[in-house]
C-alpha cells in the first residue's frame, strides 16, 4: 500500500509524472493538499486527478486537505501530524511518498520543513523540476533530533578521517570499541552516518544529514 501527499496548484503535471512513474493500485491513498480558499482552477485541478484514479479503480482513497496559507506554524504542524500518521506502525507495508512540488509556495515550504523533521518516517520523496520538467527523487537530510556531546564528537572524527574503522574512531577517540560500536549504531538510525562491513570490521562514513547537524550544532571538536 501506498500513501501519495502532494499540494495541488492549478497545474497537474507534477502529480500526474508522479502517479505514472511509480504507479498507483488498489487501497492506495492519495492526499492533495490546497488552500481553504475556493478556486475554480484548483477544483479543476482536483477534478482532473480524481476522473483518472476513478477510472484505475473505486478502491482508491482520495483525501483532500485544506489548510490556511497564512499559518505557517499551523501548517507545519498539521503536515507533521497528516506525515505520521500516514507512515502507520513501525512494521507495517504501507510506503508513504511525499511530492515537494505544485500548489502555492507557502504550502510548499511548510510541506517541506514538515517532511524535514519527520524524514526517517518518509519512504521517496520526489520534486518535478520547472527547469527539465521532469520528477526527480530527492533525498531529505534526517535533522529532527540534535546531537549530544560524545555522538558530536564521533560525527567529527568521522568526518575528518571517514571511511574510518570502528577501531580507529575508538583509538583516537580513547573511547572503548564496545561504546563506539554503540553509538555508531545510533548515529546510523539517524542516517547522520552510514556503516559498511569489510570482513570482521565495520567502517563508518559521514553522511549529508550528518555534515549538517555538524554545522547546526557547531562545538570545539570539529579540528
Amino acid at each position: 500500500m501506498k500513501t501519495y501527499i502532494s499540494p495541488i496548484g492549478f497545474d497537474t503535471t507534477h502529480l500526474l509524472a508522479l502517479l505514472v512513474r511509480f504507479g498507483i493500485e488498489s487501497h492506495d491513498v492519495v492526499i492533495l493538499i490546497r488552500p481553504i480558499e475556493d478556486d475554480d482552477r484548483s477544483f479543476r485541478a482536483i477534478e482532473e486527478i480524481q476522473e483518472l484514479i476513478r477510472k484505475i479503480g473505486d478502491d482508491i482513497t482520495i483525501k483532500i486537505l485544506k489548510v490556511d496559507h497564512r499559518d505557517f506554524t499551523s501548517m507545519v504542524y498539521s503536515f507533521v501530524c497528516t506525515l505520521n500518521d500516514s507512515a502507520g506502525k513501525p512494521g507495517s507495508n504501507n510506503k508513504l511518498h511525499v511530492n515537494l512540488s505544485g500548489g502555492p509556495r507557502e504550502i510548499l515550504t511548510a510541506l517541506t520543513a514538515a517532511s524535514m523533521a519527520v524524514s526517517d518516517k518518509i519512504n521517496m520523496v520526489t520534486s518535478f523540476s520547472d527547469i527539465d520538467r521532469e520528477l526527480h527523487i530527492i533525498s531529505l537530510p534526517h535533522i529532527a533530533n540534535s546531537p549530544d556531546d560524545k555522538e558530536y564528537q564521533i560525527l567529527c572524527d568521522i568526518k575528518n578521517h571517514g571511511p574510518t574503522s570502528f577501531a580507529d574512531i575508538a583509538s583516537r577517540l580513547q573511547i572503548s570499541e564496545s561504546t563506539i560500536s554503540r553509538q555508531c549504531s545510533r548515529l546510523s538510525a539517524l542516517q547522520w552516518i552510514t556503516i559498511e562491513s569489510r570482513g570482521k570490521n565495520k567502517f563508518a562514513t559521514i553522511s549529508p544529514s550528518g555534515e549538517i547537524m555538524i554545522i547546526r550544532y557547531n562545538r570545539p571538536y570539529d579540528d
